[in-house]
């Protein structure tokens, strides 16, 4: 593993039951870096976040957190990594308890790690401050706050013991748009300030380009593309990463998916019976005989690469042609 990265996944594989949810996922995330992950709905973006944080297990491959394998590490040891991989869930409803105060809510990971109470309560006021909350707002229950500041109180837990690496799981999508830009524009200064690298799980294409200093496309479990986002959504190399871009009308790109050529059409095939071939070929209108039977490489690096037979094609002019019809 390269000595700058934080984070590398090796052909991981992640699954419930018979049904892969991640299968042989390559990305890489270096300190400080933002990363963000997108993709459909169901595609597997946040059971990759969950298996990272070792939620969820994974079937195969490997997870090298700062040089160490952390994949099957026993939860004995797990515990010296914990404090260094963190999480910002979804929903900031769901995700505080509403019988605890914000005090008891972020003191939690602080008593795990053996701080003493005075210290702890330093801490408490401290994290309030640094989400743009007061120090008052300890004694009070989740409920009384808006959407807005409970995603702040879940930002400040997260941040509680100075991690290296925080999953956000579509940490702004519940959140208003007004609100929504409060939040990104926190979680981009505490990444200035602190040093820590995200990777940002989301479907808003808008959301990603703005924090995101590389993209990763995740489509029905596989990524088929990673690179630089002033890369990724100025000249895509993957169909799919086309697609996605094309279908925001207020991306701000010039140039369009394949001049002529539909958009991207039906539905994500189930995920427990993934097509043959390139898995995108059953909704790509560039879509070819071999793409049907045979699976793509992925070609390049986990900093920035491809999994498309077309990609040359694609990526030199950025509007490609759909292939002919076969008769």
């Amino acid at each position: 593993m390269a000595e700058a990265e934080l984070l590398r996944l090796e052909e991981l594989c992640v699954g419930y039951g018979a049904v892969r949810v991640v299968d042989r996922a390559e990305l890489s995330l270096r300190p400080g870096e933002v990363v963000g992950l997108v993709g459909e709905s169901g595609c597997g973006k946040s059971t990759l976040g969950k298996a990272i944080l070792r939620l969820a297990d994974a079937e195969a491959g490997r997870i090298l957190f700062e040089g160490q394998d952390i994949t099957h590490l026993p939860e004995r040891r797990l515990r010296s990594v914990r404090p260094r991989l963190q999480m910002i869930f979804q929903d900031p409803f769901a995700s505080l308890n509403p019988r605890k105060t914000v005090a008891a809510i972020l003191e939690a990971p602080l008593r795990q790690a053996g701080m003493g109470r005075a210290a702890r309560q330093a801490r408490v006021a401290e994290l309030l401050g640094q989400v743009g909350l007061k120090a008052e707002h300890a004694a009070r229950l989740p409920h009384e706050f808006s959407g807005g500041q409970r995603q702040r109180i879940g930002i400040a837990r997260a941040l509680a013991l100075e991690p290296k690496l925080i999953v956000c799981d579509e940490a702004v999508s519940a959140l208003d748009v007004s609100v929504r830009a409060q939040v990104l524009n926190l979680l981009a200064d505490i990444r200035q300030r602190m040093g820590m690298a995200l990777l940002f799980i989301s479907h808003d294409l808008s959301v990603v380009r703005h924090i995101s200093d590389r993209v990763a496309v995740m489509y029905l479990g596989r990524i088929v593309e990673v690179g630089p986002a002033a890369r990724i959504f100025a000249a895509p190399r993957h169909p799919y990463t086309q697609a996605l871009l094309d279908a925001v009308p207020d991306i701000g790109r010039r140039r369009r998916f394949a001049r002529g050529a539909a958009p991207i059409a039906g539905e994500m095939p189930s995920i427990a019976a993934p097509p043959a071939g390139c898995r995108f070929h059953t909704r790509c209108p560039l879509a070819e005989a071999r793409c049907r039977t045979e699976a793509p490489a992925f070609r390049g690096t986990a900093s920035d690469g491809v999994a498309c037979h077309l990609a040359a094609s694609v990526g030199s002019a950025g509007a490609a042609q759909p292939a002919a019809t076969e008769p």
